[in-house]
């Protein structure tokens, strides 16, 4: 039983996230590949905003629909077919940034990669991106998951009960909708 553990660590080991036995969502000791930025600290910089090595950059990509989260610089949030190779339209790259722990998820930002700008809860049920702010709750959401290779984003700005969580459609349409499980609401961090 300790082989399969030790093998099973060694296999996350370098993950972008692994999932703790609460089931929240938790960072690795490190991020493959990433440094922490001279003088900041492993666990955030200075200004609080971002948490270094939280689990870097990559594509959001939904299970219903095989199609990526994408943005634009107007604010406007869509899925569109994934670009190839992954990561070559940064419109379609996100960095989740920790904003705070929930006894059963992670509490992230969304931010895109092209627009700096982070994806937000705009009332009755819209999701679009506004300039980033660790302290709104409108861009705070509940990453719930084992893992971020299926997770869903609840708004911790949305009404409760109601549309909180980010869903599309085929057709490209992301807005908020009642939590459901759904593969539509479902999200995996990379291709």
């Amino acid at each position: 039983m300790k082989a399969i553990r030790t093998a099973k660590r060694a296999l996350f080991t370098g993950a972008a996230l692994v999932a703790t036995v609460s089931g929240v969502l938790a960072a690795p000791a490190a991020h493959a590949g990433s440094q922490p930025t001279a003088g900041a600290s492993a666990a955030a910089r200075q200004d609080g905003v971002r948490t270094a090595a939280y689990v870097g950059t990559n594509v959001l990509r939904n299970w219903e629909t095989g199609r990526c989260l994408d943005s634009n610089a107007q604010g406007d949030v869509y899925t569109l077919p994934c670009s190839l190779p992954v990561g070559s339209n940064a419109h379609q790259v996100w960095e989740p940034l920790l904003r705070g722990k929930d006894p059963s998820a992670d509490i992230v930002g969304l931010r895109n990669v092209a627009t700096n700008r982070c994806a937000a809860f705009r009332y009755p049920a819209n999701i679009t991106t506004v300039p980033c702010s660790a302290t709104v709750t409108a861009q705070q959401w509940f990453a719930y998951g084992a893992g971020w290779d299926n997770v869903t984003f609840v708004s911790r700005g949305g009404p409760i009960g109601g549309p909180d969580t980010i869903d599309s459609d085929r057709n490209g349409n992301v807005y908020a909708y009642t939590r459901n499980g759904g593969g539509f609401q479902r999200w995996k961090f990379g291709y």
